[in-house]
């Protein structure tokens, strides 16, 4: 029996949405963005992904964001393992209209990633919330100017002392494809062009060259890769052409030949998912909205 248009993009969709969340040591890791508007459900699809892999018994660590994201998975208190950098005061407060409460939120202390590292665990989502500021350790330099050759010119932009909140996660790169064991890994980083973005000058260039080379290593050593961005022209060009599998929500700039399919993406969670020159429609449902927030304050 031939297949409506509909049903057949329902069908190949189905397809890449269950070999993305299928890990396979043949294969390998895959990689994945989201792209889609404000209120588009990329937020949510990484966080029910993370669920998944959390329940498939493998390594999830997700960005943390200073308001909480995590607090939306059900049962967040038990699943949740939240790192903290170790030079930061944090306080953790839930609001809810007027009133507030101080919360008792535990966190594993961290100076660099591979203190991350030591104390991840399977059966938690670790929950990585950025430094207030961050400089590389210089073992992370000595790994940058060689993978990326650098020479007499280099040394105008290139600043071993810059610091940036989000250099963490080029770091997180690096240590995840070194680590020595081989049990799946997931990363999930939402808000990806804060992270590495496409306009990028100065240390930050030097930066994505360098996350991009360990971003290579992934599927080599096990990594899934989820990240999420409202344009895939706001995030590094070399990292957005070497993902596997791309997901347009509500509101993504995406190719003409997409285009049509736009009027399948008005709700929350509807997405085109494309690997390679096969596409096709996929959904998944959103967390609901929770009408408290949680918020880290930092102490300055």
């Amino acid at each position: 029996m031939r297949l409506s248009a509909l049903a057949f993009m329902t069908e190949v969709g189905a397809e890449i949405f269950t070999k993305l969340l299928k890990s396979d040591y043949v294969v390998g890791g895959k990689s994945a963005l989201f792209i889609g508007g404000q209120g588009s459900g990329k937020t949510s699809i990484l966080w029910k992904f993370a669920v998944t892999k959390l329940s498939q018994g493998e390594l999830v660590i997700v960005r943390e964001r200073d308001i909480i994201q995590t607090h939306r998975i059900p049962g967040w208190e038990e699943k949740v393992k939240f790192f903290a950098y170790k030079k930061d005061k944090l306080r953790f407060v839930r609001t809810y209209g007027t009133m507030e409460e101080e919360l008792n939120i535990k966190t594993t202390k961290y100076i660099t990633t591979r203190d991350i590292l030591k104390h991840l665990e399977v059966g938690k989502i670790n929950a990585i919330i950025e430094p207030t500021t961050y400089k590389f350790p210089s073992w992370a330099i000595k790994d940058m100017r060689r993978r990326l050759e650098m020479e007499e010119r280099d040394r105008e932009n290139f600043d071993p002392n810059n610091r940036k909140s989000a250099y963490i996660w080029a770091e997180m790169l690096y240590t995840i494809t070194h680590r020595h064991n081989t049990i799946f890994a997931n990363l999930f980083l939402d808000e990806l062009h804060e992270v590495f973005p496409q306009k990028a000058i100065g240390m930050q260039w030097y930066v994505n060259q360098w996350a991009t080379f360990n971003f290579a290593d992934l599927r080599k050593m096990n990594v899934n890769f989820f990240g999420a961005t409202h344009n895939l022209g706001d995030i590094y060009y070399e990292m957005a052409r070497r993902t596997n599998i791309i997901g347009y929500l509500r509101g993504a700039k995406m190719p003409p030949r997409l285009s049509r399919y736009e009027v399948y993406l008005r709700k929350p969670g509807k997405m085109i998912l494309t690997e390679g020159g096969a596409y096709g429609l996929a959904y998944v449902q959103p967390f609901r909205t929770e009408k408290e927030k949680i918020l880290i304050e930092r102490k300055f």
